[in-house]
């Protein structure tokens, strides 16, 4: 018989009696999606779907400011680097459009060593994720852009 003492942080208190960890709520928000790559775009589609999120997607800017123009989002997650429109163009359009658009802009990139794509990016006042990042720090952000409490325009 072997015998080792517990861990000073381990709780002695059965299972049962031990709080329950704080899951955060469900996240109610529309996002569009903007990434020219369908695994990408299936991937975060099912991610921000099972943690709440209405999700619609498109495969390039001029996709999606189409989109844009015929409804609103809480959330965009914009791919800088795509064909026909890229995100940068994307976004200075919606930034034209609707100033509030501007705010709740994510870009995602794994284009990280660019000159052109670095001075952009710090240029803008936006968060972004480098490819590949974490599902739930693209989650956590666009939960903290909800919470902002930016009202898309209508």
């Amino acid at each position: 018989v072997v015998e080792l003492p517990l861990p000073k942080a381990a709780s002695t208190e059965p299972a049962s009696a031990q709080q329950p960890s704080a899951v955060p709520s469900a996240l109610r928000a529309s996002v569009l999606v903007v990434d020219d790559d369908e695994a990408v775009r299936e991937l975060l589609r099912e991610g921000l779907h099972e943690a709440g999120c209405e999700v619609d997607e498109a495969a390039d800017g001029q996709a999606a400011w189409q989109k844009f123009c015929q409804r609103s989002y809480d959330a965009l997650i914009i791919d800088v680097k795509m064909p026909v429109m890229d995100g940068r163009e994307l976004y200075l359009a919606m930034r034209r459009h609707d100033e509030g658009a501007a705010r709740r802009v994510i870009f995602i990139t794994g284009d990280t060593v660019s000159p052109d794509t670095t001075e952009f990016l710090q240029s803008v006042n936006a968060p972004r994720l480098a490819k590949p990042f974490v599902l739930e720090d693209l989650v956590g952000a666009v939960r903290s852009i909800s919470s902002r409490g930016v009202t898309p325009a209508l």
